[in-house]
């Protein structure tokens, strides 16, 4: 019984649901979580006979308390994503979509290099095992098929807005050089109107977003870095 606990308190890091493992074939996603729930279980006490219907909500609880471990991960690339969508839009990418190798879905350009790179960065410094030793760590300080678990919505909030704002700061000169690119072709389309300013800006704004980019990268990895940080500081701030 305590064996089957601990699966579902861990089941939402080897899913779908988490996207650091989703590309992992599904087969070794198995046999980690059964190999690392035995062993987390083997140190824990063994929880006490209950009935068929406390156990099943017991289930349900675990995977809630797992899944809210996750959801920091997701919150954090999605932040990322979302400036990278719309990095895109100014650019003049709206239209073009890659496949997103994390979530087998079709997403910006930009979002999806940005979601890479806090990948990248959260595997590089080994977040991905702290998460997983945090999260064998609170079957101790919450105990399995605990129904106290409370999470503070300010917390939650502040937290998420934390991460869109970090993510949107990370690249305001590639905003602040777009706008500037737009400001002049609008101040040359009122000068010159016989001039075709889509056949203009277009190659321009791909041109300088990109570069924009590529020098901002270099002095956004802190930035990055503390994207991919946050999320074990929103876990151990629970």
């Amino acid at each position: 019984m305590t064996y089957m606990l601990v699966i579902a308190r861990l089941t939402p890091v080897f899913t779908g649901f988490c996207l650091l493992f989703a590309n992992i074939p599904i087969f070794v996603r198995l046999m980690l979580l059964l190999t690392i729930g035995a062993v987390v279980a083997g140190t824990l006490p063994s929880v006490g006979l209950i009935n068929a219907d406390a156990f099943v909500m017991a289930l349900l609880i675990e995977l809630c308390i797992g899944s809210i471990f996750v959801f920091a991960i997701n919150i954090a690339l999605g932040a990322v994503e979302t400036v990278g969508g719309v990095i895109d839009t100014h650019m003049g990418f709206a239209a073009v979509s890659v496949l997103n190798p994390l979530s087998s879905s079709r997403a910006s350009i930009h979002g999806n290099l940005f979601a890479l790179l806090v990948v990248m960065i959260f595997f590089i410094l080994g977040l991905h095992t702290d998460l997983i030793a945090f999260i064998a760590e609170s079957m101790r300080f919450l105990p399995l098929g605990s129904s106290q678990f409370f999470v503070d919505a300010d917390y939650f909030l502040s937290y998420l807005s934390r991460a869109f704002v970090l993510a949107f700061m990370l690249f305001i000169p590639v905003f602040t050089g777009l706008f500037v690119v737009d400001l002049i072709v609008g101040l040359m389309a009122k000068t010159m109107p016989q001039m075709n300013v889509y056949f203009v800006i277009l190659p321009l704004k791909i041109f300088v977003g990109i570069t924009l980019v590529a020098l901002s990268l270099k002095y956004s990895a802190i930035g990055l870095k503390e994207i991919a940080e946050s999320v074990m500081k929103f876990n151990y701030g629970l």
